[in-house]
Parts: structure tokens; sequence; C-alpha cells
């Protein structure tokens, strides 16, 4: 019988374990499980006989082995049907808000980031902040050497003063000089015309031999241009201005480095002045005080016990008189620092107005020499070429040389001079008027350009913001690069100094293309920092781009930027971001966790607590099953718009006990 039992045992636990295992593909395959009833109909027909013997022999022998094995395999399925109902908890419906989000990751960036670059190359000579400090727009931050573009500023001025000057003499025109001298020669043509009409005598002849003579070396002159003596003369009064704007520079400035040093060491002495005084007004008002020696306050006696060291009046006087001593020094010291600073800010004073005065007078001797070397002007040479031609006329009209045409050449000359003298009193030539114009122009533009790049050399703030970083260094020249600043730059790195305006903050976060229609601008949006799981950050949708992004995988997504809401000071730039964007929201809706839901065939459901036996198959608690109608679904929760109400009470799984369709 004993072999009977352990041949039959086995049987009995695989008939079990195959019961079980129908019932688990039944509760599990809701949707097959009218197909299960139908294949077990057909069984009965063919193996109902086998399943009843089979049944009537397991009783047997289940007896015949004694109850000591039914009663071990009854505990263990009691035991797996408890184990099995632990993993199902409650859950009671509740009444709230849910909301459905679309989510992604990014990173913290400032509102505002920029490289700033010097505009221009150079050697940095200042920097006048340092990482970490608040400054506001348009606050200097470094600055090149400028002495090379503070000269070319002083160039480009004194070009333009020379444009102006020879533009301001075109406008105004012929002097009186070239005027009387354009009159004269008229009246000459005239009387020289008059003298062919008449009779022609030895002296006309000879007069006319000497102004062809003048007018000839008149001519020889100007194409010859400036004489070398006045050009030397012109030269040395240049370079006495030169000379003299140097050393204005060289006197006045050693002037003023020596008031300096004479105001640093009258400070100096007012420093020490106030040391003394202190030491001697401390002596003192002990001394009023006690009557004791400040210095000595007690003397030790020959029995060895201490006593007051009382002055006498001796030496009190001695220790008023070091007091008032003390005090007339440092009044004197507070007069000589007085002084030494009235001598300092003259010699200041004196230096700008000298080294500008100089600089006029340079300008000046400068402007003179450039008149003399450009020499005479084309109507100046082609007047003096006609009057030595007229004169010419003239001498061989009386000779006989050309008699015939004597009277003509006469007319001929007045008519030349007639137009000399209206062309001087008639105004500049509009070519003339262009040229000079557009001479000025070019030198105004010139320096605008050198003001420009004397500008440059200060590196400024572009916004309010805060100096992010450093990356130039006093001494070290600077390339010149164009600024990289922008008001969303996404780096905002690389230049001479790095600035950020940290007031503000966003996030650029990539959305996949099928969710992109979800978001709209001016959605509330929570964020959660890596950093700082715990804090409670919000934002708004600020703009979505609208073209699309793909990656290296083919993934397409639009950026959206998100700008987070202010208050929490702990949020820093470059901050790894998790955000979701808040696309639906419902209130007063009814509410069950996520993993309650169960779906078959397409359609959800619950399981809700009742009264009977567990399921043998799963262990779940009693229950009976509720279609639902949801709404709104998130991680946590699902909207129930029908088939649940508030206070209702549903199971749910545990996450490791039964697979969810809603978790997927």
């Amino acid at each position: 019988m004993k072999d009977v039992c352990r041949n039959v045992q086995p049987d009995i636990a695989r008939w079990r374990q195959n019961t079980q295992v129908r019932a688990a593909i039944v509760f599990s395959r809701g949707a097959t499980k009218h197909m299960a009833a139908v294949a077990t109909e057909r069984k009965k027909g063919r193996g109902n006989r086998r399943w009843i013997i089979g049944g009537i022999v397991g009783l047997v022998l289940v007896g015949l082995c004694g109850g000591g094995a039914f009663l071990a395999q009854s505990s263990a399925r009691t035991a797996a049907e408890q184990l099995a109902a632990s993993k199902w908890k409650t859950a009671e419906v509740t009444s709230g808000t849910i909301d459905a989000s679309v989510s992604g990751t990014g990173n913290v960036a400032a509102a505002s980031e920029a490289g700033l670059q010097f505009s221009t190359t150079g050697t940095v000579k200042q920097i006048f902040v340092k990482e970490g400090d608040a400054v506001k727009a348009g606050q200097p931050l470094a600055q090149l050497d400028t002495a090379d573009l503070e000269l070319a500023v002083d160039s480009a001025q004194a070009d333009l003063k020379q444009a102006k000057a020879e533009y301001d003499k075109l406008m105004a025109g012929a002097t009186p000089e070239e005027i009387a001298q354009a009159k004269a020669a008229l009246d000459q043509a005239r009387g020289q015309y008059t003298q062919t009409v008449g009779s022609v005598t030895k002296s006309d002849i000879d007069a006319a031999k000497a102004n062809l003579t003048k007018a000839k070396e008149a001519l020889a002159q100007l194409e010859a241009g400036p004489k070398s003596a006045d050009q030397r003369s012109y030269q040395s009064a240049l370079d006495q201005a030169q000379a003299n704007l140097q050393n204005q520079r060289d006197s006045l400035s050693q002037a003023k480095t020596n008031a300096k040093a004479s105001l640093d060491q009258a400070v100096n002495s007012l420093s020490q002045a106030q040391a003394a005084y202190s030491v001697a007004k401390h002596n003192w008002d002990y001394v009023q005080e006690t009557g004791r020696d400040p210095v000595n306050p007690s003397v030790t006696g020959a029995d060895g016990k201490k006593s007051a060291n009382t002055l006498n009046d001796g030496a009190r006087q001695q220790y008023y008189s070091n007091y008032v001593q003390a005090e007339t020094s440092l009044h004197n010291a507070e007069s000589a620092v007085a002084q030494a600073q009235a001598a300092y800010d003259t010699a200041r004073q004196n230096e700008i107005v000298g080294v500008q005065s100089a600089q006029q007078q340079l300008d000046k001797a400068q402007g003179d020499m450039d008149e003399l070397n450009a020499g005479a002007k084309a109507d100046e040479l082609a007047a003096a070429r006609a009057q030595v031609a007229s004169a010419q006329a003239e001498l061989d009209r009386l000779t006989g040389a050309n008699r015939s045409g004597s009277l003509a050449s006469a007319r001929a000359g007045v008519a030349s001079s007639e137009a000399a003298l209206a062309k001087l009193t008639a105004g500049p030539l509009a070519t003339d008027l262009a040229t000079a114009e557009a001479g000025v122009a070019r030198a105004e533009a010139a320096l605008k350009r050198a003001q420009r790049n004397l500008e440059q050399a200060t590196l400024s703030a572009p916004f309010d913001g805060t100096v992010a970083k450093i990356n130039i260094q006093v001494g070290e020249p600077s390339s010149g690069s164009v600024s990289s600043s922008s008001s969303t730059s996404s780096s905002g790195s690389g230049g001479a100094i790095d600035f950020a305006d940290l007031s503000a903050y966003h996030i650029d976060v990539p959305i996949d293309e099928l969710d992109i229609a979800q978001v709209a601008p001016k959605q509330a949006v929570r964020i959660t920092l890596d950093a700082m799981p715990d804090s409670d950050i919000t934002g708004v949708v600020a703009s979505i781009a609208p073209v699309a992004t793909k990656n290296t995988q083919g993934t397409t997504t639009y950026e959206v930027t998100v700008n987070i809401t202010p208050g929490d000071s702990h949020v820093m730039s470059g901050m790894t971001a998790s955000v979701d964007i808040i696309t639906q929201q419902k209130t007063d809706a009814v509410l069950v966790p996520r993993r309650a839901i169960q779906i078959e065939n397409g359609k959800n459901y619950v399981w809700v607590p009742s009264s009977g036996q567990p399921d043998p198959a799963t262990g779940r608690p009693a229950s009976e099953r509720r279609d639902v109608t949801l709404g709104l679904t998130n991680t946590e929760f699902a909207e129930v718009t029908s088939g649940l109400k508030a206070g209702d009470t549903v199971l749910v799984a545990e996450a490791s006990s039964v697979m969810n369709p809603m978790e997927n």
C-alpha cells in the first residue's frame, strides 16, 4: 500500500497543478474564456468516464494513504492563497484634480548670456571687475592700452581741422589782394589796348618789355613752388611747435608728479602726527584722571608691595607740554596736506591747459606748412601764363612782329583780364566746392572711426547682469574678435569676459513630434531639478520652435522654451531639469490609482471588494468586476467618468504580483 501511495502522490500533484494552470489561463486571458469553455464541453463526451474513474480512484487512494499527505497538500495550498491575497491592497476612490502632461529634460540656462570680447586689438591695461560682481548695463568691465588710439584720434582731429580750413578758404572766395591784382591786370590790359589804338613810342615799347619780364618772373616763381627759405622758416616753426608741445608735456607732467609726491609726503606726515597726538592725548588724559605715570603706573617698594607711581608737578608739566606740542604738530600737518592738495590740483590743471595751448600752436604751424607746400593753384598758374602771353603779345604789337593783329590781341587781353576778375568775384566752382566738401566728409569719417576704436578699447556690460568668468589678464594681448553676446546665448562662454543675467532662468526642452501638438505657450510647467529633487519649482511655456530638429537617431523633436518662475534662489545655470508640461487639467474628478485599472478586449474595469471566497486561481480577495469609463490618466491616477463614485473601494494589485496593462 505504501508503494501505491508513493506512486499515486505525484499523479495527484500533477492533477492539482494542471487544474490551477487551467484556471490561471482562464483568468489572465479573459478574451479566450469562451473558447476554453467550448473546448471543455467537447472533451466531456470522450473523457467524462476517465475523469470520474480517475476521481474515485484518487479519492480512494488519498483515503488509503492517510490524512497526513492530504492535510500537508491542503496546508500548502492555503499558504499559497494567503500569499497571493497579501499582494492585493484596497484603495478608496477619491475626488480631486488630475492633469495630463508632456515630459522632457533639459538644462537650466540664464535669461541672457554673453561671451564679451574686445572689438579691437590691443594689450589689456585694466580689469575693473572680478568674478561674481553684479554690474549695470554700460558699466566698464575692462580696458585696453589706449595710448596709440588716443594719438590716432588727435591725428584725425588735426586732419579734420585742415580740411575745414581749406573748405572755409574756398567758401570765403578770393582775398582782397587777389582781387586788387586782377583789377590791376584789367586796367593794364585796357591801357595796352588804348596804346595800341594810339601811337607807339619808345617808352611804350620799354614798358611792354618790362611788363613781359615781370610776368615771366611771376610765372617762374609760381611754377618753381615755395622758396627754400620759406620752407625752412615754416619747418622751423613747425619743429619748434612740436618741441614746445613735448616740453610742455614733460615739464608739466613732472610738476604734477612732484606735487603728487609732496602731497603723499604731507599725508604721511599727517598720519605720523595723528599717531603722536593720539599717544600724547592718551597719556595726558591718564595723568589728569589718575595722577600717575602712564608709562609706569606703579612701583614696587622695598617690602615687595606695589604702590601708585604718582607724578610730581614737573613730570605732569612735561606730559602736558608733550600733548600741546603734539596737537600743534597735528594742526600744522593738516594745513600742510591742504596746501599740498591745492598745489597738486593746480599742477593738474596747468598740465591740461598748457598741453592744449601747445597743441593748438602745433596745429597752426602744421596748417601753415601744408598750405605752403601745396604751391600755386591751377587757376593762379593759368592767370600767370595768360599774363605772360598778354605781355608778349603787347610787345610784339609795339615792335611790329604781329602788328596786323595787335588790336585783336589787345582786345583779347582785356577779355582775359575781365574773365579772371569775374572768376575771382563769382565764388568757387561747383567742382572745387564738391572736392572740398568730400575732403571734410572723409576727415569727419576718419575722426569718428578713430573715436569709435578708442571707445571699443573699453569693454562694457551690454545689460544688467553678473560677471561669470574672466578669461583675460592685465598685460596680455587681446585678439579683438567680434563679440558673441546674445540675449539667448546657449553657452555664453569663450569671450574675454563671460557675462550672464542671472535674474531669471529658462530651460530649452526637446519635445517629440508626437506630443508637440499638445503643447502651447503659457501652459503651466512642473520642474524637477536633479540637484534639488524636493524643491517645488514651477514655470510656464514661453515659446515653441517653428522648425523641427532631427537627431542622429532620426527622432524629430521641437525645442520648447520654459521660463522658470522666479523664487528659488538656489537655481543655477547648467542644472539638469525634468519638466512636465501640463496640457490638460480637471478638477473634482473621480480618481483611482492607475494600477487598479484592468483591460480586457479593449474595455477598462476594476475589482470591487465583495463578500465570498478569494479567487482560487490568483488568490485575489473576494471581489466583483465593474466596468468603468476613463477620462484623463497620468503615471499615478486615472479619472473615472462612469462606473465609480468617490468613496467606493477598489482592489489594487502590487506592482510585482500581476501584470497590469495600464502600466505599459
